[in-house]
Formats: C-alpha cells, sequence, structure tokens
C-alpha cells in the first residue's frame, strides 16, 4: 500500500524479502515484523521501535503495555477512540507520553472546503466539511464519535447524560482554593485512636498546607477548619495503595449539597488509609451532636479491610449499614459499609445523574 518510491527492492507479494509478517529493507538493513494481539505479545523480543495500532480496541491492553514495556525504550501507540476506560484512554491521559492528535479536517481530502459552525445545543464552536455532514447522516452518534471526533467518552457505553455531565462542568467546576496534607502525628498508635475519637481531640492531627497534598479543598476555612455550623458525610471508595487507582474520600456539606473537600491518593495501603479516614473526620469534624461526619464507604474487594478497621477498631461510631431492598419499607441492618451490586450500582448512579441534571448536588 506505500507508493512505489517508499518501496524497498523485494518487498512486494512472493518477493525474498516479504514472508509472513515480515518485511525485509536491504538498503537500510531493517525490519518491520508484526504481532498478534495476544497478552504477551512480543515478550522477550528487543526492538528499536514498537507501533501499537488500534491499541484502544485490542482485548488484553493493559497485558500488552506491560508485556512491551522491556521490549523498546519507543512504543509509539495508535488508535481511534473505543470509550473511556480502555486502556488506551488511561494511557495518553496519564501525563506519561507525548500525545499528537491527528484529526480528521487536517485530512486533503475530508477536511476540504472546512468551515466552522456553532451547535446551538451546546453553544460551542465545531469543525464540519462537505465530507463530514455526509458522513453524519449515514453514521450513527456513536461511530462519528470513534472513528471520526476521537471523542473517547462518547464513542463508549456510558451510563451518563454527557450533555448533563458538560454543563455541570461549565457551571460548577473549579480549582480548590486550597491543597493540605492530613494525618495523625506520628507518635499516633493504633490503639490510641479510640480515645481520641471520644474526646475529638484535634490536636493529635498535623494538617500542612502544600501545592501537592492529596487533601483538596473548595471552600474558606473558617478558624483553620471547615464551617463547624455545617454537617457533613464522607463518600469512601478504597484502592489496593498499589497505583493503580486512587482511594478517595469525598467530602459532601449536607445543607449546601456541596462538594466542599476530596481526598486522593492512588499509593496509600487501605491500613493507612483508614487512619487518614479518621483524622480526616476528626478535622472536618461538623455541627451538634455528633460533631463528625457520616461516613459511607464501599466494601467491595478492599473496602471490607478499612470498613473492618473503623468499625472494629477504632471504634468509629458514625456510619452507614446496609439497608435491605426489595422489601416494604427500609430495614438497616447491622453489616456496615455498602455493598454494590449491578443492580444497586446502577441505581446509585441513576441518582446521581439526576442530581447533575437538576443541580441537586454541586
Amino acid at each position: 500500500w506505500l507508493p512505489v518510491w517508499m518501496c524497498p527492492p523485494g518487498i512486494k507479494l512472493g518477493e525474498p524479502n516479504r514472508t509472513k509478517m515480515h518485511l525485509f529493507n536491504p538498503l537500510m538493513n531493517s525490519i518491520i515484523d508484526g504481532e498478534s494481539t495476544t497478552r504477551h505479545a512480543a515478550s522477550g523480543d528487543r526492538r528499536k521501535i514498537v507501533l501499537l495500532d488500534e491499541f484502544a480496541k485490542v482485548e488484553n491492553g493493559e497485558a500488552m503495555r506491560s508485556a512491551t514495556a522491556d521490549v523498546t525504550p519507543c512504543r509509539i501507540v495508535n488508535s481511534t477512540p473505543a470509550g473511556a476506560g480502555t486502556e488506551y484512554s488511561d494511557w495518553i491521559n496519564s501525563g506519561q507520553i507525548k500525545v499528537f492528535m491527528l484529526p480528521w479536517y487536517e485530512h486533503p481530502d475530508k477536511g476540504r472546503g472546512r468551515y466552522v459552525e456553532r451547535n446551538e445545543k451546546t453553544n460551542e464552536w465545531e469543525i464540519k466539511s462537505p465530507w463530514f455532514n455526509k458522513e453524519v447522516l449515514r453514521r450513527s452518534p456513536k461511530i462519528i464519535a470513534q472513528e471520526i471526533l476521537m471523542q473517547d467518552i462518547e464513542s463508549g457505553d456510558v451510563f451518563f447524560n454527557i450533555p448533563n455531565l458538560k454543563q455541570h462542568k461549565d457551571l460548577f467546576g473549579r480549582k480548590p482554593l486550597s491543597v493540605y496534607d492530613i494525618d495523625f502525628k506520628k507518635d499516633v498508635t493504633t490503639e490510641s485512636i479510640p480515645k481520641i475519637i471520644q474526646k475529638h481531640d484535634i490536636s493529635r492531627i498535623k494538617i500542612k498546607k502544600t501545592s501537592k497534598g492529596s487533601l483538596s479543598l473548595w471552600v474558606e476555612l473558617l478558624l483553620g477548619r471547615l464551617d463547624q455550623n455545617k454537617t457533613y458525610i464522607f463518600g469512601i471508595d478504597t484502592s489496593k495503595g498499589m497505583g493503580a487507582s486512587n482511594s478517595v474520600i469525598s467530602i459532601l456539606c449536607v445543607e449546601t449539597m456541596e462538594k466542599v473537600g476530596e481526598w486522593a491518593d492512588a499509593n496509600t495501603l487501605p491500613y493507612d488509609f483508614a487512619r487518614i479516614i479518621v483524622a480526616l473526620a476528626l478535622w472536618v469534624g461538623g455541627t451538634r451532636p455528633r460533631r463528625i461526619p457520616f461516613l459511607i464507604w464501599e466494601k467491595n474487594g478492599p473496602g471490607w479491610e478499612v470498613g473492618k478497621l473503623l468499625v472494629k477498631k477504632y471504634l468509629y461510631p458514625y456510619y452507614y449499614c446496609t439497608r435491605t431492598a426489595g422489601i416494604v419499607g427500609v430495614k438497616i441492618t447491622k453489616k456496615y459499609g455498602y455493598h454494590t451490586s449491578a443492580q444497586s450500582k446502577r441505581e446509585l448512579l441513576q441518582l446521581l445523574d439526576k442530581a447533575y441534571a437538576q443541580t441537586n448536588y454541586v
């Protein structure tokens, strides 16, 4: 498929320098080999450059990324998107590689006669062309997003309404006002934490303002803390703490339904995360009679260990217990934490999508 002037000798079909998944250039003494997209692609091999073509659409993206890491010092990742959450999407958004965009409108044929037009629904300017307009008529919005517009989220099967998310971000999205690091002081032992909770002793907590901390706040502090006339809830999601994904604490003000803070870190082990949850809860505080936040954590996976530490070891007194669904009324069980199943997660996300749409949650 290369122009004749780009082809080295002997690489046409049936010629000696071209065999199955192998091209040899005698002029440069260089080789191009192909590999199937298996989990262990290129493992044990050594190459100057590896091209991972249409990487968003391979089934074993994470394993292939790992397998090729020691094969070459240079990996080129090329793909149209196939939805958010693919290994390709995670990679290009990681900040670890340079990203070069090849938009459709730079193609000499597809972009011929291009112009800009304002979208009446989103109020955003969009680039169009006669070729693009024809494609819109014959393809679905999902395929247009995937194959032409290079849109990760819109090209996948997503739960949330995309216009709602964009509107919510435009209305309320902003950078934090301040960033901190927070934890118990080094001399605080595990055995002493229950008594510290009982006494609401925030003198045992160290908090330091920094530019690269894990705690982000979107409100001004009053006397060095959040407003103590308000009530707070922590939504907690626990990772393994091995760098792959963040452990997160989202801080909600009940009176304003505003997310006032977030703690996030990918390298904190569940045991240490539980200590930080308690330290942050005591520092955040809140109005009487509890004077501490209500904790809700997902107990699937590593969240089970965190929940056990919070309830059994640290004796934190104010937390969510599982509700029994599918019966008349709501029965609160003695099982601490929130267990997610396919159905419960869908119901939860439906409520969140509705809150975004109605701006009930900021």
